[in-house]
């Protein structure tokens, strides 16, 4: 399991991961991320058993790996606050800026497909899902940022889940 403070990161090299490639303003506004999703997180499970936090740590190293911008980092990390954090988006926009608190609010619209795509499933040949899933994801993302998101966040589920 990995630890839920951050200055525990440095010893496992996190820290470096998540850091490479941005400016010393961005690390801070990252560790400021990292305090405030452990302090939001705690010892909450995800629907897979995964803690949150674990699996933020995870979803923002794989976008730190694909070298995307500090703002998409810090999403990462914060990607399950609007369910554990009531009003969540102008506490986002207030501590991390309008662009974080919308990547946040993108993922939590994309998760939200699940039911659709379940109920879709019930009267549709595969194909028909496929390119009803296709609209109502293009429809949905203003940035494809988000969609890169929810992939990440996929990657990490199938890495712990292994």
């Amino acid at each position: 399991m990995v630890s839920t403070t951050r200055s525990d990161l440095t010893g496992i090299g996190e820290s470096d991961v998540l850091n490479a490639g941005i400016s010393d303003e961005d690390r801070r506004t990252l560790a400021q991320a990292l305090d405030f999703a452990a302090s939001v997180y705690g010892d909450k499970l995800l629907g897979t058993g995964e803690p949150a936090y674990s699996h933020a740590l995870g979803l923002a190293r794989n976008i730190a790996e694909l070298r995307l911008d500090a703002d998409t980092r810090v999403a990462g990390l914060l990607f399950a606050v609007p369910v554990y954090l009531p009003e969540a988006e102008e506490k986002l926009k207030s501590m991390f800026g309008a662009t974080v608190a919308s990547l946040v609010v993108g993922i939590s619209r994309i998760n939200e497909l699940r039911v659709v795509t379940r109920t879709a499933a019930l009267g549709k040949s595969s194909g028909a899902q496929a390119e009803v899933l296709r609209k109502m994801l293009l429809a949905m993302v203003e940035d494809i940022r988000v969609v890169l998101l929810r992939l990440a966040s996929r990657t990490q589920t199938l890495r712990w889940l292994a």
